[in-house]
């Protein structure tokens, strides 16, 4: 009986033996990095000033610009820069397009890219309205300009 019960105290200790690390364990540190993500979506892309006369000033375009920083992946805001070109015909220079980013700040635009203002990420947006004002003396005829958005991700800080 006592070889028996020797026998049967092995087999428990070993049971145990056994089981205890899985009780006792280490635990895993699990650790992830999501990544800061904004995006731009511009609409629409084209814009009218409809048919001003030499001399008219701040003639707003037909809409505005709306720039959304929303899709599935973005979680932060982004900076917004805007740049233009001249108008294509001498003496109209990109100066006399404003854009307005802020209410009540109007701002002319320029041929380098300057920070707009801070976009937040949300279905809703932001309006961008544009004016122009046509120089005095300037002859008759179609004239074009582009004007460039464009964006940086602003990580938080």
């Amino acid at each position: 009986m006592k070889a028996e019960i020797g026998i049967l105290l092995s087999v428990l200790s070993l049971s145990s033996f056994a089981v205890l690390p899985a009780v006792i364990g280490d635990d895993v540190t699990a650790s992830l990095y999501v990544q800061d993500l904004c995006s731009l979506t511009v609409s629409p892309t084209s814009i009218s000033f409809g048919t001003p006369k030499a001399g008219d000033v701040d003639v707003a375009a037909d809409h505005s610009v709306n720039l959304k920083n929303y899709d599935q992946s973005s979680n932060i805001p982004a900076n917004i820069y805007l740049e233009g070109t001249d108008w294509n015909l001498p003496n109209f220079d990109v100066g006399k397009t404003k854009y307005m980013y802020d209410v009540g700040t109007s701002t002319p635009l320029t041929t380098s890219a300057v920070l707009a203002g801070l976009l937040p990420v949300g279905e809703a947006g932001k309006d961008v309205s544009f004016t122009v004002s046509v120089p005095a003396n300037q002859a008759a005829g179609s004239y074009s300009q582009k004007i460039t958005v464009t964006f940086s991700c602003q990580p938080p800080a």
